[in-house]
This record gives C-alpha cells, sequence and structure tokens, in this order.
C-alpha cells in the first residue's frame, strides 16, 4: 500500500479532509480509508484535491464509490479539484461515469447525483 500524506479537520459537523500526494494505484486502499474515516467523523466532508498532480482511475472510483455511500448516508461529499474539467474527461473517456455510478447522461437517479456533475 503506497503512503497517503493527508490532514483531516474537523469544526463542528464539517470535515476538510485535504489530500497531499498523488492518488495512484497503490494510494487507493488508504486513500478509501481515509474517505471512510472522514465520513465517519463529519456530516459533510470537503476532499479538498488541489495539491493532487495525478489521479488513476482507481483513486477516482474510490471517491466516487464514496460519494454513493456519503448519499445512503445521508451526508455530504465534495471535492475540491483544480482540474475538474480534465477529470470528467478522463472518466467519461473511460467510461466511467456510466459504469460506476449507473447514471444515463448524468442526470439525477434515484437519491444519487454524479459527483462530477456540479
Amino acid at each position: 500500500m503506497g503512503t497517503l500524506n493527508f490532514k483531516f479537520e474537523l469544526s463542528g459537523y464539517v470535515g476538510i479532509l485535504k489530500i497531499y500526494s498523488d492518488l495512484t494505484p497503490t494510494s487507493s486502499e488508504g486513500f478509501g480509508e481515509v474517505l471512510k474515516m472522514s465520513l465517519n467523523l463529519a456530516d459533510h466532508v470537503i476532499v479538498n484535491l488541489e495539491k493532487v498532480k495525478e489521479f488513476d482511475l482507481v483513486c477516482l472510483k474510490v471517491l466516487c464509490s464514496t460519494y454513493k455511500r456519503s448519499k445512503r448516508l445521508r451526508k455530504l461529499l465534495t471535492p475540491v479539484v483544480k482540474a475538474m474539467p480534465s477529470i470528467k474527461g478522463k472518466l467519461e473517456n473511460a467510461g466511467y461515469c456510466q459504469y460506476i455510478c449507473k447514471i444515463p447522461n448524468h442526470m439525477n437517479y434515484g437519491n444519487y447525483e454524479c459527483l462530477w456533475v456540479r
């Protein structure tokens, strides 16, 4: 498992998770654990990914799955990403939005909405 450099701050019901290392296949397990821990501690988790330079599809899948989990728990998960358009493109080119989210054309689907449509 790769090393994940992060910081979590809790203020009331809001948690801010700052990720400082690249999100690669070797860090995906740690990334998932940190996201899960954050959701357990806060009702609204802001995931600050602005320092992340490399986004691997495995970690993006982890983030999408955690987003779906947050919806089931009636919690909020909000990513803050500098390169949001390039991530959307990467996901769409790989077919991940339809595969992971099961949301045709990024429309609302039950209680879920695609994480990358904002």
